[in-house]
């Protein structure tokens, strides 16, 4: 009986806490009843949609929701459904200057445009006769009215908010004249007025916005500002918060989806109401683009094919260069910005263009200006799809009046929409670049990195790769993070955007072109940062043009197919390897291939032999910047084992003679004895007929 009353007690006090949280307003609500979803916007910035029965997308515009038998909701429902999220490109960072003040404005800018829309609960004819049109009154009443009401959005771990605590312009009333890009843009239904970026109730340009830290997530916050009492009342609201090109940035793909959740609060710290109302997907982060040296495939006189991955080119000093071939990977559909939803008010907003992007420029940005000597022609850019052309020469940028925008020493590919092809929005390209010639000059040839950018002109912005390319005249310290904006030098958002550095607010600085070697190489290292797709050992200088190492090339042959394997340290990393396979005792060539080794030197190649008359004798050489290293040799005989250098009668410091009888005696005196040899037989007993008849002149 005294554990019943104990129980009982036990019930009864905790029924009073409960009781006594729920009369304080302290107890949280589990969730509100919205209908929140996150949207692709349309090119114009409305909401994108898809109607049944097309696959045009088009624009849904909240401000034609004006009586009260319309809905979001029902609008979808009748004419298609909503654009999903679109890709979300990563990189990006905050970064402090020498003197500690942080320069938190270097995201990645974004050429597609995204959003959040909170709408109230429709019936399920999408209209409010059987919804819940009093969804927004009734949380502001709970919260305690709209001068204690701010609705918060949590970013993902991983992402961030680009915040500055003093970089007001102008009146402190107005949250769009400040300098902060992460405060995004909102819209909503007549029924209700909707503040994210001008101060109201709770909302300031203190409280707006705040960075992530080690113990919370990243915040964007927004709040209703008034009620239109007639149409709220019976009509189904939506808000839609927009998401601009630099509102947000993750810098690290964070997972499979970007969630952010939306609670409602009556207080920005130490808040005692709150509830959560929804969360929603707003897209899913990946890199736009890989940078890379080309995987190689060529094809021997006679058919072989042989593949190697290359990754360096390396350069003699004094002589002609030609890169390796260089490819751009896009790793999405849309992550060249031209065709589908990239618009330049989606990437700009201050540039009210909102038709398709449908050319863009691709930049190769050199750590030194002089790297480059020529651009390739039109023809030696080539596309694995229909989708682009290229619209203009290449070229180099050698002064502004080449290009205003591009820091010098750029190769610069204008491409654009191939007006009979492919919307480039629906496959992923793939770019090749060949023929890109290199300064001979020693001062220009460096170890070098280069780095690659897609430029939009309209809008004035790389997009989608994490890069700058304005930099302060007044920066002078290399360890000061000088490269500013992703936007265009002088350009308004470059302006804006640099008026910040150093705490110099709003002096209205704007931004140079990257001239000297110097901004250019800390352009190059700050990209690095910001996670810019490159090439980090572009070109590698040497001093002189060694021969390849016999003593580390294998060969195989399996049916007069021979298989050569370079090991590490073969050869020079990058350099043309020349392989051919004499026809018979000829000088005449049988086979041959030209393959390019790979970073380490290693290689492969495939190439046929005519063992007709013996044992084949193949011939080495290696190539970088048009010279010549001396021809090395490897001997494969026709059973299919090589003889290394160390077991000829040549041995590995005379490859190239024509043996003699006192030589091929002396082998045989080395090695055991001639009944020790053909006891033994092999390659050994090969080697030993092979030089004999050759130092007797015989075939």
């Amino acid at each position: 009986m005294d554990g019943k009353i104990k129980i009982l007690k036990s019930l009864r006090n905790i029924l009073f806490i409960i009781l006594f949280l729920i009369s304080q307003g302290i107890f949280f609500k589990s969730q509100a009843a919205f209908d929140i979803r996150g949207v692709e916007l349309f090119k114009d910035n409305t909401i994108c949609i898809t109607r049944a029965g097309s696959t045009t997308p088009e624009g849904l515009n909240l401000s034609n929701f004006t009586v009260t038998t319309e809905s979001v909701q029902s609008k979808i429902s009748s004419s298609g459904s909503l654009c999903a999220p679109p890709p979300f490109f990563t990189g990006g960072t905050i970064l402090t200057t020498i003197s500690g003040i942080k320069t938190q404005a270097d995201p990645t800018v974004q050429s597609l445009g995204r959003g959040i829309l909170i709408s109230e609960i429709a019936g399920t004819d999408g209209l409010s006769s059987s919804g819940d049109p009093s969804g927004f009154s009734s949380l502001v009443t709970r919260l305690g009215g709209l001068t204690s009401t701010i609705f918060e959005i949590s970013l993902p771990d991983g992402c961030d908010v680009i915040d500055d605590d003093d970089d007001i312009a102008g009146s402190s009333s107005d949250l769009s004249t400040i300098n902060d890009f992460s405060f995004p843009t909102c819209h909503s239904t007549t029924g209700l007025t909707v503040a994210c970026n001008a101060i109201s109730n709770l909302l300031t340009a203190a409280t707006g916005l705040a960075q992530a830290t080690s113990t919370s997530p990243a915040k964007i916050r927004f709040t209703i500002s008034e009620f239109n009492s007639f149409a709220d009342a019976s009509m189904i609201d939506s808000i839609l918060i927009r998401l601009d090109s630099q509102d947000i940035f993750c810098p690290n793909n964070t997972g499979n989806f970007l969630t952010v959740t939306i609670a409602a609060k009556n207080a920005i710290n130490n808040p005692t109401v709150t509830e959560i109302i929804g969360s929603a997907n707003i897209g899913t982060p990946m890199q736009a683009a890989k940078l890379s040296y080309a995987t190689e495939t060529v094809t021997s006189v006679k058919g072989e094919i042989s593949t190697n991955e290359t990754g360096v080119t390396p350069a003699l000093a004094g002589s002609t260069t030609t890169a390796n071939t260089v490819q751009i990977e896009e790793l999405n559909n849309e992550s060249i910005p031209v065709g589908g939803q990239s618009s330049p008010t989606i990437i700009n907003p201050s540039v009210a263009t909102s038709t398709a992007n449908n050319a863009v420029n691709i930049w190769l940005i050199p750590s030194v200006s002089s790297l480059f000597s020529a651009p390739p022609v039109t023809s030696d850019i080539t596309f694995s799809d229909n989708s682009f052309v290229v619209s203009a020469a290449p070229y180099i940028v050698m002064n502004n009046t080449d290009d205003s925008n591009a820091p010098f020493g750029t190769l610069v590919i204008p491409i654009r929409q191939n007006s009979s092809g492919s919307d480039p929005a629906t496959v992923k390209t793939t770019i090749k670049i060949n023929n890109l010639i290199l300064n001979s000059d020693a001062a220009a040839l460096k170890d070098s990195t280069v780095s690659l950018s897609f430029f939009e002109p309209v809008s004035g912005a790389i997009v989608n790769t994490p890069g700058t390319l304005s930099i302060l005249s007044s920066a002078t310290s290399l360890t000061n993070p000088r490269n500013f904006s992703s936007f265009a030098p002088l350009s308004t958002r470059a302006v804006a955007q640099n008026a910040i550095i150093d705490g110099a607010a709003n002096d209205g600085t704007g931004a140079n072109q990257v001239i000297t070697n110097a901004d250019i190489a800390a352009l190059t290292a700050r990209d690095t940062v910001l996670g810019t797709p490159q090439i980090t050992d572009f070109t590698k200088i040497i001093s002189s043009v060694t021969t390849v190492d016999p003593s580390k090339v294998n060969i195989t042959n399996s049916n007069s197919v021979l298989t050569i394997t370079g090991d590490k340290g073969a050869s020079i990393g990058g350099a043309k390897i020349k392989i051919d396979s004499p026809a018979g005792s000829e000088a005449a060539s049988f086979d041959s291939v030209t393959v390019t080794s790979k970073s380490d030197g290693s290689f492969n190649a495939k190439l046929k032999a005519d063992f007709s008359k013996g044992a084949v004798t193949v011939n080495l050489k290696q190539t970088v910047s048009t010279t010549d290293s001396k021809t090395t040799t490897k001997s494969v005989l026709q059973e299919g084992s090589s003889s290394s250098c160390e077991k000829t009668v040549c041995g590995c410091t005379n490859t190239n003679c024509t043996p003699n009888i006192t030589s091929v005696l002396t082998f045989v005196e080395n090695n055991g004895g001639l009944a020790q040899i053909v006891t033994s037989g092999g390659a050994l007993l090969q080697e030993i007929i092979t030089s004999a008849k050759k130092a007797l002149g015989l075939s």
